[in-house]
């Protein structure tokens, strides 16, 4: 049973989300936000954040706001066969 997708604010991230067993899957991703800026793209699967796992929509938000505005967030990625690592930087405070 699919879960609703929740989206992880634009501003910060610039995604949408799926929790699933694994991590969170990537449904959308928006243009010249911090994870299109490093080549994060729809289907991606987002492993871990900072080193921990994505197990929830609720718990990557709480690593993007320890890292804070203006600060890298380090994503571990999941794409079909591939595993590698992106260096995010959120956008500053407006």
């Amino acid at each position: 049973q699919a879960i609703p997708s929740v989206p992880v604010p634009g501003p910060v991230l610039g995604v949408s989300l799926q929790p699933v067993s694994g991590g969170l899957f990537v449904l959308t991703v928006v243009p010249g936000g911090a994870a299109a800026t490093v080549g994060v793209l729809a289907d991606d699967l987002i492993i871990s954040a900072n080193g921990r796992p994505t197990t929830s929509v609720a718990g990557l938000r709480d690593i993007l706001r320890a890292v804070g505005a203006g600060g890298a967030v380090n994503l571990d990625i999941r794409r079909g066969e591939q595993q590698f690592s992106l260096a995010a930087r959120l956008p500053p405070q407006s």
